[in-house]
């Protein structure tokens, strides 16, 4: 069994991710094992997550933009590369006497 990397840690209490955006951060250090970067079909984890290709893309879109994957999809095959980045604290953590905000209703 694998041990949980700190991006996944970081990204549970990060309230700028949706809970799905956090699931699939998750399958994608499962699926990833040790690698940094590695190419799966965008509908194959919409299978295994029981979403639409759809969802998938916005919340891979959702966890770039919070910094914690690169991805780039091949229009013509569907397959994604996915680069886990390294993780840095989300806002509000790092100073544990600030209020965090309230988390997102997503």
């Amino acid at each position: 069994m694998q041990p949980i990397r700190p991006a996944v840690t970081a990204a549970a209490i990060d309230h700028r991710l949706t809970d799905g955006a956090v699931r699939l951060l998750q399958t994608l250090h499962l699926l990833a094992e040790e690698a940094t970067e590695f190419v799966i079909l965008t509908q194959e984890l919409a299978t295994h997550l029981r979403r639409t290709t759809n969802i998938i893309q916005s919340q891979q879109d959702e966890l770039a933009t919070a910094g914690y994957l690169r991805h780039s999809t091949d229009q013509h095959t569907g397959a994604t590369r996915y680069t886990l980045l390294p993780v840095t604290p989300p806002p509000g953590w790092d100073a544990p006497e600030q209020e965090l905000p309230p988390p997102s209703r997503s």
